[in-house]
């Protein structure tokens, strides 16, 4: 996942520099032009800046699945060892 984190933006940057030359900002700050201005390329970029950008949405929804399995065995086993230390102090 850290692969896409940042592949999705230098695809993106990639992509901007392949349609118009100095128009990315970076908080403010212009960027410098990494990649040469390339109406042949534009597509390529926008199609790649796409599918990794989804590609990582869809890895990000399954491990989000799989966390939620993680986290409700985690609650099941803090509410019983609750419920347990709960009957103890009683008795």
């Amino acid at each position: 996942m850290y692969v896409f984190m940042w592949a999705v933006p230098i695809a993106g940057f990639f992509f901007s520099n392949s349609f118009r030359s100095n128009n990315v900002k970076f908080f403010g700050l212009l960027l410098p032009d990494l990649f040469p201005q390339n109406d042949a390329m534009v597509d390529f970029g926008r199609s790649l800046h796409f599918w990794l950008a989804y590609t990582f949405l869809a890895f990000i929804a399954v491990h989000l699945i799989f966390q939620w399995k993680v986290a409700k065995a985690n609650w099941r086993r803090l509410t019983g060892f609750l419920k347990a230390r709960k009957t103890t102090k009683e008795t």
